[in-house]
């Protein structure tokens, strides 16, 4: 092969199937290291490691609730039409605060549940932004269209996990890196072995 470097073929066993570290162009340097990393991460089952979101911790998801319904009802209190923003502000005030979590009030429903009733807190804002039975003003609309937008950004990047579950992550995450970590080791050995047998058989 070229430059001295080996190549496995990659497989061509059905389109769009996800090739397995054997499968992948597989190089190795003249110098013994591997420069393709990255062949770990090709596994079935690894793609989580790379696509995987930043998640925030929940008690932040929590606090923005907070913030952005008492944002709502001091809003609707100086708003020309203070009906429908009041009304929807005390909403995700208690959206907020009858979930388990480090705010939680009242802690009636779970973390998973409440992940959904987000939505349902959510398409109800743009409901009320858009209905047209209530009287609202135009500025009204918008303000509630808007925080549409930090609503779901943050129901987007939360961890909905307990702090107990987040620890138990980490745990299995540090298993599996010491695990690759080990199968890397193994496989370098293995590489310099049969590097080193090749010159003792060539001096031979």
């Amino acid at each position: 092969s070229e430059n001295g470097s080996e190549r496995r073929p990659v497989s061509t066993n059905g389109v769009g199937s996800v090739p397995s570290s054997e499968d992948v162009p597989y190089r190795i340097g003249r110098d013994g290291t591997d420069p393709t990393p990255f062949v770990r991460d090709l596994r079935p089952g690894r793609f989580a490691d790379v696509t995987d979101r930043a998640q925030r911790p929940f008690w932040i998801h929590q606090f923005i609730e907070y913030v952005v319904g008492f944002a709502l009802i001091a809003f609707g209190f100086q708003d020309t039409h203070p009906v429908v923003p009041a009304v929807v502000g005390v909403v995700v005030v208690i959206n907020a605060a009858v979930v388990h979590g480090p705010f939680g009030a009242f802690r009636l429903i779970s973390r998973r549940v409440h992940r959904w009733v987000d939505v349902i807190v959510m398409a109800f804002l743009v409901f009320a932004a858009v209905q047209p039975w209530v009287e609202m003003s135009s500025l009204g609309r918008l303000a509630l269209l808007g925080i549409v937008v930090p609503l779901a950004f943050s129901w987007w990047y939360t961890d909905w996990g307990t702090r107990a579950e987040r620890k138990q992550r980490r745990t299995e995450q540090g298993s599996q890196r010491s695990e690759d970590i080990g199968t890397t080791a193994g496989r370098k050995a293995a590489e310099y072995y049969k590097a080193g047998k090749k010159m003792i058989d060539r001096d031979d």
